[in-house]
């Protein structure tokens, strides 16, 4: 029975491999940016800025009204010409056009327009920040699924290592070079090492699920991640100083510069 089931096993298993979908971590960025709730919810905000912001401008735009009414009187009617009571059919139409423009109002349009080019930028300074945040929280999603399957690989390496050395004992034991009791530590840490493998393969199977979560990919998708090429970081960080650090970090904060901006 066990010899058909590894055969069965060894059949699909490569229509298994296959179904899996690659992904790198920049298609788990895009993904993110495309299906997460708050991205496009601040974009709409910028949509919605740009719209307030055309029409702030057209308040410069002189406004014109057109009007027309129509109508029809049937029955007795006065006569205009003889000033006497007649039977008959009439119809009207007036049209009305009015139009102006403003002159001067305390510079209210101008100090209106400029509010709204802020509220812009704001609005895309915001949106600039959700994406960095949201991409910082799946790379960090990303790597930790990479992280729990290298400790899954090491558990499975360590269970090798004491499953050979329990074969050496076995063949000491057999020779007569050692005694049968020493094989119990040994298989009490071949099940610690099993028990290790399954904790760290739930490991693995969370990671994924949270990273789905996050980019908002249905749980059933079965994902293969790829491992990234990455180049040694620079190091001549490590000699700044903190004022320096944090003097950078508030030039280039989405978030301070928004604050900023509503401020003005």
């Amino acid at each position: 029975m066990k010899q058909h089931l590894f055969f069965l096993v060894f059949l699909i298993s490569p229509f298994l491999a296959i179904s899996q979908d690659v992904w790198d971590v920049q298609r788990c960025v895009d993904f993110a940016y495309s299906n997460n709730l708050q991205v496009q919810n601040t974009k709409l905000a910028i949509k919605e800025a740009d719209i307030n912001l055309k029409a702030s401008k057209a308040q410069r735009l002189p406004n014109l009204n057109f009007s027309t009414t129509a109508g029809i009187n049937l029955g007795r009617t006065i006569d205009p010409t003889s000033n006497s009571f007649i039977t008959a059919t009439s119809t009207y139409n007036t049209y009305g056009i009015n139009t102006g423009v403003t002159l001067f109002n305390a510079g209210r349009i101008k100090k209106q327009i400029q509010q709204d080019q802020l509220n812009k930028q704001v609005a895309m300074a915001d949106l600039e920040q959700v994406k960095r945040d949201l991409g910082l929280e799946v790379v960090r999603a990303y790597l930790n699924v990479l992280f729990a399957q290298d400790n899954l690989l090491n558990a499975k390496n360590n269970l090798n290592s004491t499953q050979d050395q329990y074969r050496q004992i076995q063949s000491l034991i057999r020779a007569g070079n050692r005694p049968a009791n020493d094989l119990l530590d040994l298989e009490a840490q071949i099940a610690r090492d099993e028990q290790n493998i399954i904790r760290l393969q739930n490991a693995v199977l969370m990671g994924k699920l949270q990273l789905k979560q996050i980019i908002r990919l249905e749980s059933s998708n079965d994902i293969q991640l790829v491992r990234p090429d990455l180049e040694v970081p620079d190091t001549s960080t490590i000699d700044l100083d903190i004022d320096h650090i944090y003097q950078k970090v508030l030039s280039q904060q989405a978030s301070i510069e928004a604050f900023d901006l509503r401020l003005k």
